[in-house]
């Protein structure tokens, strides 16, 4: 047996028809990362691989940005395809007007230490 990544989705019966036309549903969060999600202030994530990680703080990034409150994110990662996969939910699940008012940087580990070698 292997670890099979599984994603749950909640769609509602009138957007059921909306799949076809490329809707994107929101990931539905088990009961434990609804918990780690909710915490307030900094949250740190340990896990092996497929345990939700990634899906927390993504969730995360979007809830942060939809509060009143001025947001600045951050997002790095190793992985290219992840910064891409990262890049599309938060522009799939994030509503236009959070995203014009709010900064979000997602960047490879790489790019990020570059931009730091320039900013000395």
């Amino acid at each position: 047996f292997s670890n099979a990544l599984l994603k749950v989705y909640t769609v509602n019966r009138e957007n059921i028809p909306k799949l076809q036309h490329g809707y994107k549903p929101v990931l539905q969060l088990s009961r434990d990362q609804i918990d780690i999600n909710s915490q307030t202030g900094t949250v740190l994530l340990l896990g092996r691989s497929g345990t939700g990680k990634t899906k927390i703080i993504s969730t995360r990034m979007v809830s942060d940005r939809e509060s009143p409150t001025v947001t600045k994110q951050l997002f790095v990662a190793r992985s290219r395809g992840l910064c891409g996969l990262m890049t599309t939910y938060q522009t799939d699940q994030s509503s236009e007007e959070s995203r014009q008012n709010k900064q979000i940087h997602i960047k490879t580990l790489e790019e990020f230490i570059f931009l730091m070698d320039q900013a000395i």
